[in-house]
């Protein structure tokens, strides 16, 4: 039986790349501001930066095995079953996280429009290469 191997220094990339958008995103010039005042805490990149580095790795390599799976080629129909991953799995809870936290809609607005981004860029990569 055929067992699909991704491309391991595209996953590298791809979980690179999200670590930068996220980067970004979180960034104080951005909604690193916003978050901190939403949730009333700060932002943990540096003492976090093992874990998240791990995860994002972990989700580059099973999106990128979603990708080969549903047949996505080119980079729409990668982003398209990025926002299938996101929207069935991120989207969903995260906003059961946010609630039982009894965190704001807000919160899940920058946390969650951060997956879609990041998971939209991954899908579109793992497709088009």
């Amino acid at each position: 039986m055929f067992m699909y191997a991704p491309n391991l220094w595209l996953v590298l990339a791809a979980a690179v790349l999200s670590l930068i958008v996220g980067w970004l995103w979180y960034s104080p010039a951005v909604l690193g501001r916003t978050w901190a005042t939403l949730t009333g805490r700060e932002m943990a990149w540096r003492r976090n930066l093992l874990l998240i580095a791990v995860a994002t790795l972990v989700e580059a390599y099973v999106t990128a095995h979603l990708v080969y799976y549903v047949g996505a080629y080119g980079w729409w129909e990668g982003a398209k079953a990025g926002l299938w991953l996101w929207f069935g799995y991120l989207a969903t809870t995260l906003a059961v996280s946010t609630a039982t936290a009894g965190q704001r809609p807000k919160v899940w607005l920058i946390d969650a429009g951060f997956q879609l981004a990041s998971l939209l860029i991954m899908g579109a990569i793992f497709a088009t290469w």
